[in-house]
């Protein structure tokens, strides 16, 4: 038994593009472009899955995010930066001594929240069933 990855590329029509985990990476970094997405914030799938046989058995974990392309094409790199700082900020907020005043500190709660709500989306049921027919054809 092993773990696989999968990542998608979601367009505005819910249609789903698969993309290599090794151009997804170059992507990431910068070293990569794509001109028809120039200028465009892309929904992403990245799926995490068990293998038997270097066959998928089971969907582990599944996250939804965006890419926000810049004008030439490439992942821009300040909203990588943000969401990297945000994530920080997240943790730090998380592992912060509670209050002895009696006041719930509920930092973390609005944080997670606004993380949630600006760099992360749910998918539909049908993005999902296109998901598991394109891992366990």
């Amino acid at each position: 038994m092993g773990l696989g990855r999968r990542m998608f590329l979601v367009s505005d029509d819910d249609a789903l593009q698969h993309v290599a985990i090794a151009r997804y990476d170059t992507l990431r970094h910068g070293d990569e472009r794509i001109r028809e997405l120039a200028g465009r914030k892309v929904r992403d799938v990245l799926v995490l899955f068990e293998c038997t046989n270097r066959r998928p058995t089971k969907v582990v974990y599944v996250e939804c995010g965006y890419l926000q392309f810049d004008k030439k094409g490439r992942v821009g790199r300040a909203v990588e930066w943000d969401k990297l700082c945000a994530a920080v900020e997240l943790v730090g907020a998380a592992t912060e001594e509670p209050y002895t005043t009696g006041v719930i500190n509920a930092r973390h709660r609005f944080l997670r929240r606004q993380f949630d709500h600006k760099y992360h989306w749910e998918p539909s049921a049908a993005i999902l069933e296109q998901i598991g027919k394109s891992l366990f054809r």
